[in-house]
This record gives C-alpha cells, sequence and structure tokens, in this order.
C-alpha cells in the first residue's frame, strides 16, 4: 500500500530546518521520489538505516520521518509535520533510533549538526544524552548576511549581479575548500574591486560569527554528493 504523505509535512517552517539540498517549494510528491529513488536504494545497499511516523490511529498517514547515516560529519536527520510538534513523538523515535546506532549497529559516536536557530531540535538532542562540541557557520543566519552585506553586488542568490559575478557556481565550489571562501570574505578581492569583511557595508564591519555563517551559506550551495540526504 502507498502511504499518503501528509500535506502539511513541508511547510517552510519545516524545510528551512533541513539540509540545504532538500528543494523549496517541496514538491507535492517529493516524499514519495525520496524514498523510492534514493531512500530505499540506499538501505537495500546497507548503507542508511531509515523510518516513518505514523499515528497507531493513521498509520496510512505519513506524518515524519527519521534516518540514520553512517559518516564523520552527520549521522542523524529527522523532521516532523508541523502539527505534531510538541508531542513528544520525534523525542519518543530519536530515543529508538538512538539505540539501534548503538546497540545494532554498533557505533561508538553519533553527530548530528543542527541549524543554530532550530532550538526545539537542539532540545530534543540534550535531552537524549548529546552535548554541544562545536558552533560551526549556520548557513541560515548565513543567508540573512549574505542579503545584507554581499547581494548588491553578487545578486540576490549569489549568481552574479551588476558588479560582482557568481558566488554559488558549482564547477567553483567543486574546486575550492570553505577555508578558501572564508579567506576570500575576510581579505576581500582588492584587485577586481571587491571589498574585504570590514567594508562590505560602510561602518557595519562583519562579525566573525557572521563570518563563518556566510561561508555556510555559500558552501550549501555545493552540487551534491550521491549520498546527500535531507537533514
Amino acid at each position: 500500500m502507498r502511504s499518503k504523505p501528509n500535506l502539511f509535512s513541508h511547510s517552510w517552517e519545516v524545510v528551512k530546518y533541513l539540509n540545504a539540498q532538500v528543494p523549496w517549494p517541496y514538491p507535492a510528491d517529493g516524499v514519495f521520489h525520496y524514498y523510492r529513488d534514493r531512500a530505499l536504494p540506499a538501505i537495500e545497499r546497507g548503507e542508511q538505516w531509515h523510518w516513518t511516523l505514523r499515528l497507531k490511529e493513521s498509520p496510512e498517514i505519513l506524518i515524519g520521518s527519521i534516518g540514520l547515516f553512517p559518516g564523520l560529519i552527520d549521522n542523524r536527520g529527522y523532521w516532523l509535520g508541523l502539527p505534531w510538534h510538541g508531542r513528544g513523538l520525534m523525542t519518543e523515535a530519536v530515543i529508538a533510533v538512538n539505540d539501534y546506532w548503538f546497540d545494532v549497529l554498533n557505533f561508538k559516536v553519533l553527530r548530528a549538526p543542527k541549524a543554530q536557530a532550530n532550538i526545539a531540535s537542539r532540545r530534543i538532542s540534550e535531552k537524549t544524552g548529546m552535548r554541544v562540541i562545536a558552533t560551526p557557520g549556520d548557513s541560515i543566519s548565513g543567508a540573512q548576511v549574505f542579503a545584507a552585506n554581499c547581494q548588491s553586488c553578487h545578486g540576490a542568490d549569489g549568481k552574479g549581479g551588476p558588479t560582482a559575478g557568481s558566488v554559488v557556481d558549482s564547477s567553483y565550489l567543486t574546486l575550492v575548500s570553505d577555508q578558501y571562501l572564508r579567506t576570500i570574505v575576510i581579505a576581500g578581492r582588492p584587485e577586481l574591486g571587491h571589498p574585504d569583511w570590514k567594508n562590505d557595508v560602510a561602518g557595519q564591519a562583519l562579525t566573525a560569527a557572521q563570518v563563518s555563517d556566510v561561508v555556510a551559506w555559500i558552501a550549501s550551495k555545493r552540487p551534491a554528493s550521491p549520498l546527500a540526504k535531507s537533514n
């Protein structure tokens, strides 16, 4: 039986906290294609582990999902439709998959990066035994920094504007590291007339956190790897 995805699952309030590869507007058949084309094949290969969230009284309706992924940076991702927030459902799911990660798959460490603005998700992680080990740049905040300081030259989407070229070109981002991007944001490109971190907006130098955030936003535009996923 084909599941009936909940129509409210992927509102902007949910999608804005997911991996940057998740499209917006989210297509009506996006959940179906994600599972058919990516999640289920990865499960069959033994590369990922996925579960859907459904209520006992209406199991035909998919209200959320949670997955586990091997790797050094991001091992768990989930989403839950807005009508079901605040009911402890995701906390229950997180406890179950955490146990599976450690007790069945026998991994020693689980890492779960999240947007700094996603306070509710951070609280779930803290309640289930996780702790903050680092605070890297936040791509969601970085989009706001870019809009305020960079889009007048590079365009609203970063693809080029009246006085500067694209900073999100896929070929370019594939070749350069995050550290290189950070250097460009800090030092500018004086030979091209591009300002440094102190002079994007007169009298409003970027803070260290803003530099990290805008680098995170630019880096999030890199082409997806074959195993890229929602988070």
